[in-house]
C-alpha cells in the first residue's frame, strides 16, 4: 500500500514543475502550522499538565473556531500548572516527624 501512494506520489511529482512542487509543500507546511495554532490552548493545557485538559481539547475543538471559545480555551489552558513535584511539594516528610 505504501509503496503504492509513493510510485502515484512520484509520478505526480514528475509530471509538476519544481516550482509547483515548492508550493505544495509551503502550502501543506502552513496548514500544519495553522492547525498546530488552533489547537494551542489544548497544547498548552497537556504541557502545563492541567486536570481538565481533555475539557480544554473538546472546547478547542468543538468551539475554537468562534474565535471567543478559542480565547476561553487558552485562558482556561493557563488557569493551572502542576509542577511534577506537586505531590511532595510542601508535605513534612515522615523522617522529619511532621
Amino acid at each position: 500500500m505504501v509503496a503504492a501512494v509513493a510510485i502515484f506520489a512520484a509520478q505526480i511529482f514528475e509530471a509538476l514543475p519544481l516550482k509547483e512542487i515548492v508550493s505544495v509543500v509551503v502550502i501543506l507546511f502552513l496548514m500544519l502550522l495553522a492547525l498546530a495554532f488552533y489547537f494551542l490552548p489544548g497544547l498548552v493545557a497537556k504541557g502545563r499538565r492541567h486536570s481538565k485538559t481533555e475539557a480544554i481539547f473538546v472546547l478547542n475543538l468543538l468551539l475554537g473556531w468562534t474565535f471567543l471559545g478559542w480565547v476561553g480555551a487558552l485562558v482556561w489552558a493557563f488557569t493551572e500548572y502542576n509542577h511534577p513535584d506537586d505531590s511532595a511539594a510542601g508535605q513534612p516528610s515522615a523522617a522529619s516527624g511532621g
